[in-house]
């Protein structure tokens, strides 16, 4: 069969598709991975593909503060996947209210979740077959390469199984059960109120995922750098046409997953973390100002000493 080399050879103008894939929109990608809520869009070719390479994806955003005021303690080591959960979360400076706790079973895809997925294997599969059929080598090298860094669904499958894990061991301790309030400040200033348990506090919020297999895990990613150098190197070699092509599925697949389409009424919306731990998000529109916010937390004598202690409240 001839190949179609208008097609190959179709050169109008030249893009650094190279710079696009790799460098832009890398902060937006990395926070909406790192906050460990499903999509379906993952399993699709994504920017910036080097953030599981180097591991970045779970590194924890500085500038956040943990007061547990039920128990005194102060903290400003928060796990990375609750840091870029925050920092993807729209709120208010002083209404936002959070209800952590621990579920049997989040709800399964939906049928739109199931359409993105079987999306995700057709896309897949047409980025590798196209270049074969047009004889570009290069790009056939660049496809396989790019659906190679789906690997990231594993890595972060992984890591929601160890938060699964945790909010399973504490069912079955009662001594960490009991509700704490929590209060946290993020970088920009904004606060909120946390209600919880301990065990949620200290071994989910506090504590950093972890892999099952750091073995498996260092080869997925060494998964990622090899397919992440591959593709850096015969992206730039490959046909205009298979460039646009890349181009346009990562550009779209990267900006769905960030706003979260069809992820209303589902386990891919940020409500969900894994499949055992729910987070409810209440803005109370009668709160004004950070004394409304402390009246509404109903603190205890005790707490209300340690919010002194800790500034929040005059001396």
């Amino acid at each position: 069969m001839t190949p179609p080399i208008n097609i190959k050879n179709w050169s109008p103008l030249k893009i650094d598709a190279l710079g696009i894939v790799t460098l832009l929109g890398a902060d937006a990608v990395r926070n909406s991975l790192g906050r460990l809520v499903y999509s379906p869009f993952e399993h699709l070719p994504l920017l910036a593909g080097h953030i599981f390479a180097d591991n970045s994806v779970m590194e924890p955003v500085p500038g956040f503060e943990l007061y547990n005021i039920t128990e005194g303690i102060k903290a400003t080591d928060l796990s990375a996947w609750f840091t870029r959960w925050l920092s993807c979360q729209k709120l208010s400076y002083n209404s936002a209210r959070l209800e952590i706790r621990p579920v049997h079973r989040v709800p399964g895809p939906q049928t739109e979740q199931w359409f993105v997925i079987g999306l995700a294997v057709a896309l897949n599969a047409f980025l590798v077959i196209w270049p074969m059929l047009i004889q570009d080598w290069y790009g056939l090298a660049a496809s396989l390469s790019l659906v190679a860094l789906v690997v990231r669904a594993c890595i972060l499958f992984d890591f929601r199984g160890s938060i699964d894990k945790a909010v399973s061991k504490l069912d079955n301790q009662a001594t960490k059960k009991n509700e704490v309030k929590l209060f946290i400040t993020l970088p920009n200033g904004k606060r909120l109120t946390v209600i919880t348990t301990t065990g949620i506090a200290q071994d989910v919020l506090l504590t950093e995922a972890r892999p099952a297999s750091e073995r498996l895990h260092l080869v997925s990613r060494a998964i990622c750098w090899l397919a992440f150098g591959v593709h850096a190197v015969t992206l730039g070699m490959a046909c205009l046409a298979i460039q646009l092509l890349i181009i346009t599925v990562t550009l779209v697949s990267s900006v769905a997953m960030i706003q979260g389409w069809f992820a209303e009424g589902s386990n891919s919306n940020d409500t969900y973390i894994g499949s055992r731990l729910l987070i409810n998000r209440q803005i109370d529109e009668r709160i004004g100002s950070m004394s409304s916010v402390y009246v509404l937390l109903d603190l205890t004598e005790e707490e209300e000493q340690n919010m002194v202690a800790w500034s929040f409240f005059p001396t």
